[in-house]
């Protein structure tokens, strides 16, 4: 990965460095090695890779996956939803049906947010 990110780093203007068919590929690859370091970063160069096209089906169900992940993450669970469906009818050879399927059982999980208890508002009410 380091040395993929080395790489991607060189690239100082891709619009005038890449080829116009790359530039969907060039996001892509740079949203999967910030992945680990800055999950945040990683939706908008997702959504500018889907932008600008991506050739091969497994990679755009890739980059939906990784889309509805950081919706999840994000609470915005109908959103996570969709992407998880469109990720699901793009992975036709069957390569991510365990990770969508975690995906699934993550959103049928409760949040941990709403079920939260502040010990110090037990006794509202009761005065």
């Amino acid at each position: 990965m380091e040395k993929a990110t080395k790489f991607l780093s060189s690239i100082t203007n891709y619009k005038s460095q890449l080829h116009k068919s790359q530039y969907g590929y060039f996001h892509y690859l740079q949203a999967l090695t910030t992945a680990q370091d800055h999950p945040t970063k990683t939706e908008g160069l997702m959504k500018k890779a889907l932008d600008y096209g991506l050739n091969m089906k497994h990679d755009r169900a890739m980059a939906k996956l990784n889309l509805a992940a950081s919706a999840l993450a994000k609470g915005r669970k109908s959103d996570a939803q969709k992407l998880l469906e469109e990720a699901k009818q793009l992975d036709s050879a069957g390569m991510m049906t365990d990770q969508i399927k975690m995906m699934k059982d993550q959103m049928k999980m409760p949040t941990m947010q709403k079920h939260m208890h502040n010990p110090h508002m037990r006794q509202r009410g009761k005065f």
